[in-house]
């Protein structure tokens, strides 16, 4: 499994860890704190990397389901969690300069780029996701179970996170 980095915490943490020893090897060489400092480190720093773990995992948690809400509208998950999105562009600009496309003006070049986008944001458009439409409706009702059972986003302290005081 690709670990997804959200919150910089091992970073953060790991520079917390480099710290509180550094200060307090500095103490014992200063003479100032007596050896027996640096046996605190493990009873200090332990709690905040079980926080950093729950966080980490919580923040893992949060990316799955966000990733099942486009899956839930019909668009493909993983290019959006791949950073594919641009590269698809890109793949099928290359196709349409390489092909017989590539005779065309720019202009028209440009039309058929966008009439293949056109396709894919046309997911989203109120046509087809819409109660009427078969489809559409069966997208938001995944959708809306989704809401409904709380598996979108967790936030652990949703007031601070919102930015909320």
């Amino acid at each position: 499994m690709k670990m997804v980095m959200i919150n910089l915490a091992g970073m953060n943490t790991g520079i917390q860890d480099a710290h509180n020893l550094a200060w307090k090897i500095s103490s014992v060489l200063s003479g100032i704190a007596s050896p027996s400092i640096i046996q605190t480190y493990e009873m200090e720093r332990r709690p905040v990397k079980l926080i950093a773990i729950y966080n980490t995992s919580l923040s893992v948690e949060n990316f799955r389901a966000a990733m099942s809400v486009p899956a839930a509208l019909g668009l493909d998950p993983a290019i959006a969690n791949s950073g594919k999105t641009i590269t698809s562009h890109v793949a099928v600009h290359r196709v349409i300069n390489s092909s017989l496309c590539s005779i065309l003006p720019p202009s028209l070049q440009k039309f058929a780029l966008e009439g293949i986008f056109s396709i894919g944001r046309a997911q989203l458009s109120e046509l087809i996701l819409n109660e009427n439409n078969p489809l559409g409706s069966l997208r938001l009702s995944r959708l809306k179970k989704i809401f409904d059972e709380g598996k979108s986003l967790q936030l652990q302290f949703p007031a601070e996170d919102l930015g909320f005081w």
